[in-house]
């Protein structure tokens, strides 16, 4: 269906999963930052 290996697929949902758990504790500082 797909050319992207197994592998290459877990890497990448790994990194997003990362991405989004830094963007909301990015998101957290700053609301606590800022009130």
């Amino acid at each position: 269906m797909s050319s992207i290996t197994y592998s290459e697929r877990i890497k990448i949902e790994t990194f997003c999963e990362l991405g989004l758990s830094n963007i909301q504790m990015g998101v957290r500082l700053n609301r606590a930052t800022s009130t």
